[in-house]
């Protein structure tokens, strides 16, 4: 097994609140805007907003991979562009589906490439947690167990998951 790449001690580009709080704005704004169209209307917003954002995140992925040239990042982040393309193309046909033609998008070709994101994203994220991450505590073992279990024991049994 390769050592894990060596990561310094700060960062020279730390996270930038005002982004944070930017797309923290932009989210609230979203979904103000879609409570307050018609539902039609809605379905396009939503549409149009999952396809830039997501098309953005495969394009900004796959220029980080080839930055990257090789190593674990252009692996990593081109598993995530592929997985955030996967998604756009599984948009057009549903949507197509819904929006267009008025017929039910469900189950549709769609499905493979929405069910292709998971396991794309998660290659993403296992090549970096295994090379910047070197094991748990046992007190975040814990923790890694307690919180799903927890929220699944706190649900109201009449909830509709159980109906």
């Amino acid at each position: 097994m390769k050592e894990p790449e060596i990561v310094p001690e700060h960062l020279s580009n730390p996270v930038n609140n005002y982004v944070l709080v930017g797309i923290l704005l932009v989210g609230l704004c979203l979904f103000v805007v879609l409570n307050l169209v018609s539902e039609d209307d809605a379905g396009i917003i939503a549409f149009s907003t999952s396809v830039i954002i997501a098309t953005g995140v495969a394009i900004f992925a796959f220029v980080v991979s080839k930055q990257s040239e090789t190593g674990i990042l252009a692996k990593s982040y081109f598993l995530l562009g592929l997985g955030f393309t996967s998604y756009v193309v599984a948009e057009l046909p549903y949507y197509t589906f819904d929006l267009v033609l008025g017929i039910e998008a469900y189950p549709s070709i769609a499905d493979l490439f929405f069910f292709a994101l998971y396991p794309l994203i998660l290659g993403h994220l296992l090549l970096n947690l295994k090379y910047f991450h070197m094991g748990y505590s046992n007190f975040q073992k814990f923790w890694i167990i307690a919180i799903p279990v927890t929220a699944l024991v706190g649900l109201p049994r009449n909830h509709q998951y159980f109906t």
